[in-house]
């Protein structure tokens, strides 16, 4: 049996991480010092029931004016099926009561980085000590 390649391994634990560290998060419409470092990833539109969530599965650019945000991406709109082209949107500020935004998540991040040190520290230690089991060397068979 072949033994898995390290670099395919790794790449694929670091996109798993990084992808599993991500959470969308709703905020209200931030000022305009702080609006071009946001990752912005959708609007909400109106307030109680009658409001509509546009969320976009991949963002090319987004630019904010005096008047409107402008997202370009695709776009996933309430009752439209999901047909992967990408579109340039326009939503006036006063219409949008939140901003979806892509942000870390501190508590999957702590958690996913302890696993990875406490797993080290397992291996590290099989390692020095040369034993896996009390008396049982690695790598020799019962």
């Amino acid at each position: 049996m072949r033994k898995p390649n390290a670099g395919l391994a790794s790449v694929v634990l670091v996109s798993f991480m990084v992808s599993s560290c991500m959470s969308i998060q709703r905020m209200p419409v931030p000022e305009p010092e702080v609006r071009d470092d946001l990752n912005v990833r959708g609007v909400v539109l109106g307030e109680g029931p009658d409001r509509e969530t546009y969320e976009f599965s991949e963002v090319e650019d987004f630019r904010w004016t005096e008047t409107s945000l402008v997202i370009v991406g695709v776009v996933h709109a309430p009752g439209e099926p999901d047909h992967g082209q990408t579109t340039a949107a326009t939503f006036p500020l006063a219409d949008i009561s939140e901003v979806l935004v892509n942000e870390v998540d501190g508590t999957r991040s702590s958690l996913i980085v302890g696993g990875l040190i406490m797993g080290a520290t397992i291996v590290i230690t099989f390692l020095v000590t040369g034993k896996s089991q009390s008396g049982v060397p690695i790598g020799s068979s019962d």
